[in-house]
């Protein structure tokens, strides 16, 4: 009895630690305007551009909190269709950051125009609450104009932290 009693004992234990180790889910919209967009016209096709951008902005989470944001991203594309991959810098109320990559598509767009993006993201660093978490999700989203120096971008965002 004593035996099972004790085995029992070290099971709560053991399990108790991985109740509270499971991860916890992010889900947020963030919205930035560009602020700067220096692009490079590439010669090898009609269309083809890279450039780096930067932009700040907001996210909003499923429970009301919200964070400023800082973007920076590197882009090549053709006809706004191609590879991005983005930084994205959020600043909570108590100061604490997150830092997320996504690294993703820029696809269906027409003259540079309406493109939708989606992206696999990894979180890369955190600072305050957020010290020493890692984690990964998704990011889809969309623009309505053309990438220029003002324009709004709206992403949704889905991390699971770790």
């Amino acid at each position: 009895m004593k035996n099972q009693l004790a085995t029992l004992l070290m099971f709560l234990v053991l399990t108790s630690g991985s109740i509270y180790a499971q991860p916890k889910t992010l889900k947020f919209d963030m919205r930035y305007q560009v602020s700067k967009n220096d692009v490079a016209i590439v010669n090898d096709s009609l269309h083809h551009r890279m450039g780096l951008a930067t932009g700040t902005g907001n996210a909003l989470f499923a429970d009301g909190t919200n964070a400023a944001v800082s973007v920076y991203f590197v882009y090549d594309y053709t006809s706004g269709n191609g590879s991005f991959i983005e930084y994205d810098i959020l600043t909570f109320p108590d100061n604490s950051t997150i830092t997320v990559q996504s690294l993703g598509q820029s696809m269906g767009s027409y003259q540079g125009k309406d493109p939708l993006f989606s992206a696999t993201v990894t979180v890369i660093g955190g600072t305050g609450i957020y010290d020493g978490y890692t984690g990964d999700g998704s990011m889809t989203g969309n623009r309505q104009e053309a990438l220029k120096d003002g324009v709004t971008v709206k992403l949704s965002f889905t991390v699971k932290l770790k």
